[in-house]
């Protein structure tokens, strides 16, 4: 049978227009394996190209989940930003890390995920939402680095300047 989810005591109540948290992926029996098992309880971070999750796991079959994705999950964060920087490789994330490297991570500002929301409880709690960073840099793009500016720096310039938000 498959493992047993409690919800987070701590966290608030869903909203009638939340998704439910999805049920505990099947993949969450590899982490049970008798050579390779951490002891209990442990932290789990399952990251997918559509879903993150944080689960606390208690013994075999004790599964909290502390946190999931309330949109984007940070693989479709990744590649949405990497195309806004015209990146047209799928999964974009490892050419964005190489853009990363050659920008300047102090010369554009971003916002942490749901540090901008005014509910106390999401913010407090362990959930994961990108969505606010990709419109950020959307944003921040459209402001900063208009196609008009973009003409005014050149090629050159333009690409250290996407290079510096993907920073």
């Amino acid at each position: 049978p498959p493992p047993s989810a409690t919800p987070n005591p701590a966290a608030p109540a869903a909203t009638a227009a939340a998704a439910p948290s999805p049920p505990l992926p099947s993949s969450s029996a590899a982490l049970l394996r008798a050579d390779k098992t951490p002891p209990f309880p442990f932290l789990t971070l399952l990251v997918s190209g559509g879903h993150n999750m944080l689960v606390l796991t208690r013994a075999p079959g004790d599964h909290t989940i502390l946190g999931s994705t309330l949109d984007d999950s940070v693989g479709e964060a990744f590649d949405k930003t990497a195309r806004l920087l015209g990146i047209d490789a799928i999964p974009g994330g490892p050419q964005l890390e190489k853009m990363a490297r050659q920008g300047d991570p102090s010369l554009y500002k971003l916002p942490r995920p749901l540090s901008k929301t005014r509910d106390m409880a999401l913010r407090a709690g362990c959930d994961f939402s990108y969505a606010g960073l990709k419109s950020a840099v959307r944003h921040l793009l459209d402001e900063a680095l208009s196609p008009a500016r973009r003409s005014d720096l050149g090629e050159a310039e333009t690409q250290q300047q996407l290079c510096h938000v993907a920073a």
